[in-house]
């Protein structure tokens, strides 16, 4: 069965892991398309995810991630396994420390 949207602590989690990495977010790099999210749209973007994928026991390639969309679904699903593949090291690096 597929999940319609998240749960209020779902999105709670969400909104508290963004106010908590908030100051140490990198700076995007213009260069490389990147572009911050607020909190709402990865939410939107988690519910969508789950409304149209079965994601119980799967693993989640992210071909780049500077909206920190992984990490947000990795406090909400059931998912084995989240990879982040990304050109820019700093931010591999930065969820490595976050996650």
């Amino acid at each position: 069965m597929l999940q319609n949207s998240l749960s209020t602590e779902a999105q709670t989690a969400i909104h508290t892991l963004f106010r908590q990495v908030q100051g140490r977010r990198l700076l995007p790099q213009r260069t490389l398309d990147q572009f911050y999210a607020e909190p709402e749209t990865v939410v939107r973007r988690v519910e969508w995810l789950q409304r149209h994928s079965n994601l119980r026991n799967r693993t989640v390639v992210f071909l780049g991630d500077d909206d920190l969309t992984s990490l947000a679904l990795a406090l909400t699903t059931v998912v084995q396994r989240i990879v982040v593949v990304d050109i820019d090291r700093r931010l591999l690096d930065f969820l490595g420390a976050v996650a």
